[in-house]
This record gives C-alpha cells, sequence and structure tokens, in this order.
C-alpha cells in the first residue's frame, strides 16, 4: 500500500505540478494522511459523507461490543466490526454514469461547496501551481535523521518489527520529503539499511552453524528453509522499558490495605447480592495486601474481573486511599470507569501529558495512597505502559495491570506482560462467570493452561 501511495503521489506531482501535504486534524497515533495542497476542505468533508457514516457506525458496534465482552476488541474483531459498519451504512447506488457526466456532477457540488464557478477555478488555479517549498540535501546526514523518526514512528506502535514495516514507514518519510522520484528506491533502501543494521536489535536465532548447499540458497545466501524477510528486530529502548516494568514488578515496598478492610469490602459486597468465588476473592485480597508496586492479574473475558475490580477499588477508598482507572483506549476507559465508580483516563492522554508537562488534576495528586488500574494491559504498547508506570511508581503510586495473556494483542503491544508473570507471578481468575450451559448455574471452569517456565503464580 505505501508503495502504491507514493508511486501515485509521485506521479501527480511529475504530471500536473501538485504538491501533497499531512493533515492535521486526524489521530496522531496513526500513519498521516496526506491530500493535495490547495484542495478546499470544505469539499473534503462534502465528499467524506460515506466514511464519516461507517466510523460512526464502527464507533457505535466497538462500545456495544465492549459492553457485551467486557473488553475492546482486537485488531481482528475491529476489521469485522468495520466491515459490518460498512454494509449497513451503504446506500442503494446511483445509475450508471459516463465519465463526462460523472465530472459534471462532481463540478456542480463543487461550486454549491464553494460558492460557485469562479470559486473552483481559482480552486483549480492555486492547486496547480502551489507555492514552492524549500528542499534539504539528500546526504548522509539526512538519511541518518530520517532513519532516526522512522525508529521512534515504528517504536510508536510496536514492540517488534520486520523489514517490511520499516520499508513502509520509510515511504511514508519519503513522501512528506518530496523526495525526486528518481531518488526514491535509493534513499529508501538506505534508510531502512540503518534502521535495521545500525538502530535495531535482531531477535534473529544464533548461527546453528549448518551450512546449505548452493543449490538450497538465495541469490542474496540465504537459506530457502527460511521465509524470506521474516527476522523480528526491536530496539534497545524497547529492551529497556521491558526490563524497568519487570524490576518494578519486583518492589514491594508500596502501600498495603489491613486484612480486616478488606473482608468487610467482600462482605458488603455479598450484602449487596454479589458474591465472589475464591479467586475473584483471593485476588482481591492479594492486589489490597501485597505492597507491590506493579503487580499483575490475568483475567480472561467472563471470569468476574467486574466484580472482583469493584471489591478492590471499595477496599482501597475505604482504607482511605484513592483509585484511578487507565485503558488504552477511551471505550475501555469508559468500561472501566463503569466497572469501578472510579475516574478514568486513556493511557494515551496520560503519556502525551507526561511528555508535554501538562498534567491533568488526577495525575497532580497522586502519591502513596493512589492505586491506578490499568485495564486491558495486554493491548497497551510497551512504551506507553513504561512511561505511565514509570511516573505512577517515582509518585510513590501503586499500579495493578489487568490483562489476558491468550487474548490477542494490539500491534504495540509487547511481551511484557509474559516476563513479569514468569519472573514475579500472576494472579489469576479461571472460573468463567458469564457463559454458563443452556438451564445450569453453575460457573465452568477456563480451560486449562500452562504457565510459563519458572513462573511463579499468586493464588
Amino acid at each position: 500500500m505505501e508503495t502504491y501511495n507514493t508511486a501515485l503521489e509521485h506521479h501527480l506531482r511529475d504530471l500536473l505540478g501538485v504538491r501533497f501535504a499531512e493533515r492535521s486534524d486526524l489521530d496522531t497515533r496513526k500513519p498521516a494522511v496526506r491530500e493535495i495542497v490547495g484542495v478546499d476542505p470544505e469539499l473534503l468533508v462534502r465528499w467524506s459523507t460515506r466514511r464519516r457514516d461507517i466510523k460512526a457506525r464502527s464507533a457505535e458496534l466497538s462500545v456495544q461490543f465492549q459492553r457485551d465482552h467486557g473488553r475492546p476488541p482486537t485488531p481482528v474483531e475491529a476489521l469485522r466490526l468495520a466491515q459490518q459498519a460498512t454494509l449497513e451504512t451503504r446506500q442503494a447506488k446511483h445509475e450508471p454514469r459516463s465519465l463526462t457526466e460523472q465530472r459534471a456532477t462532481w463540478h456542480v457540488q463543487a461550486a454549491e461547496t464553494l460558492g460557485g464557478p469562479e470559486a473552483v477555478r481559482a480552486m483549480i488555479s492555486q492547486v496547480l501551481h502551489p507555492t514552492p517549498v524549500p528542499s534539504s540535501p539528500l546526504d548522509g546526514t539526512w538519511v541518518s535523521r530520517t532513519a532516526g523518526l522512522v525508529l521512534a514512528a515504528i517504536e510508536a506502535r510496536r514492540s517488534t518489527w520486520q523489514s517490511w514495516h520499516v520499508r513502509a514507514e520509510a515511504l511514508r518519510h519519503i513522501r512528506a520529503a518530496e523526495v525526486p522520484s528518481k531518488l526514491v528506491d535509493r534513499l529508501v533502501d538506505d534508510v531502512v539499511a540503518e534502521v535495521l543494521s545500525i538502530r535495531s536489535v535482531s531477535l534473529a536465532r544464533p548461527d546453528e552453524g549448518i551450512t546449505e548447499p548452493a543449490a538450497l540458497r538465495r541469490s542474496d545466501g540465504s537459506s530457502v528453509y527460511t521465509v524470506a524477510n521474516s527476522d523480528l528486530f526491536t530496539s534497545a529502548r524497547i529492551l529497556a522499558a521491558e526490563q524497568r516494568l519487570v524490576a518494578h514488578a519486583g518492589h514491594t515496598d508500596g502501600r498495603t490495605v489491613d486484612g480486616a478492610t478488606v473482608e468487610l469490602a467482600l462482605l458488603e459486597q455479598a450484602a449487596n447480592g454479589i458474591t465472589l468465588d475464591a479467586g475473584q476473592a483471593a485476588l482481591v485480597r492479594s492486589m489490597s495486601m501485597s505492597g507491590a508496586r506493579l503487580q499483575l492479574a490475568i483475567a480472561p473475558a467472563g471470569t468476574g474481573k467486574t466484580t472482583a475490580l469493584r471489591a478492590l477499588t471499595q477496599a482501597w477508598i475505604d482504607s482511605g486511599g484513592q483509585v484511578f482507572g487507565l485503558a488504552p483506549s477511551a471505550a475501555a476507559a469508559a468500561q472501566l470507569r463503569e466497572q469501578t465508580g472510579a475516574p478514568t483516563d486513556t493511557l494515551a492522554k496520560l503519556t502525551w501529558s507526561i511528555d508535554h508537562g501538562d498534567l491533568p488534576d488526577w495525575a497532580l495528586n497522586v502519591g502513596r495512597s493512589t492505586l491506578v488500574i490499568i485495564d486491558e494491559a495486554g493491548m497497551a504498547d510497551t512504551l506507553s505502559l513504561d512511561t505511565a508506570v514509570d511516573f505512577i511508581v517515582r509518585c510513590s503510586g501503586s499500579i495493578r495491570l489487568i490483562g489476558d495473556d491468550q487474548q490477542l494483542p494490539a500491534i504495540g503491544a509487547g511481551g511484557v506482560l509474559r516476563d513479569i508473570q514468569a519472573v514475579h507471578g500472576a494472579d489469576r481468575l479461571t472460573e468463567l462467570h458469564r457463559f454458563v450451559e443452556p438451564g445450569r448455574s453453575r460457573s465452568l471452569p477456563c480451560p486449562a493452561r500452562r504457565p510459563a517456565r519458572g513462573a511463579r503464580l499468586l493464588p
């Protein structure tokens, strides 16, 4: 896709003289969208109603999915919801039109939007004669600087990557630099080479010393028994973030809740008609009384996570503490707020606030009595998780990560939850409550899962 977008943009620039620039009104966490410079934004709105309808319906379906399943949709599930939204918002097609008829229709719509044919002609003239912009020398310094930007963009979305991911990001930056068409391939190769060979850490298996004969090797010398360009890479920054998170999970000097307060919170839940099973009660006791600065709970969908978090929140507040919630998405944050009654925010908003020195009020009040619950932690990217946890720990607060080790993660998520579980153990909910056999009231146990080697699973 990025190769196509780059080729199309350069073709239109060389043929018509137009320029492209990134739109500034989009989500900065997603790849930038580039539009032709000079096209009136009102036209983009006029001709994007279909996309707006799909996005609005997708958001509704995502919120409903969150309510039904107690978690945000995975990337695959989100794609299916988007496909459903596309079908549900599809309107009947108009009668077939020739290209001339379609262009006439577009011209009429443009005139209606911009205020007449003269305004359309003025806009077209501006589009075809854009103001030239100065370009930087395309030398080794430029390649090195671009490689740094490419790596930073990838790190913000992934914890591991392959050469294809680097090449796609390099093409996005090449387009933004308005590189001459004849230099694109060479500069992309140079940027990719620097990112992978100098700025990344290879996760490939060590060479086993087995050498295939020439007939079983490709032209680049690699074995035909390997998948081309499938090697994984990460960065020193990602590895350092994972090490810090695991280290934080080993500190037990945080605030604790006395046992009597925890038992009273459990009794109050029971008095309100909500009885916790043994696993839920053990999780509440452990997460309230452990003193861990960072503690992990594995809670698959349907195991009563909501009930346990509500009791945990109540026990912590009853002991004089304060509880805040974070989640990777706005929908998950809203769901967590509904479950616990505690104020919530998105992980991205907190990390942005930390980076820009503009903390929200709740973050300014984080202290030793503060407990921050990070829900759907397996969907969070490693760097954002590290930034949030490091900030909260430095403010003397405590963090509880809630995740599902079997849930398909977002592309930014890494294996840090598995690392924490392997080194320090994790609380785990294993009894399903939402899904029961027809005609029966009993809960069903989760399928047995083998712990990671060396894991110490807490009750």
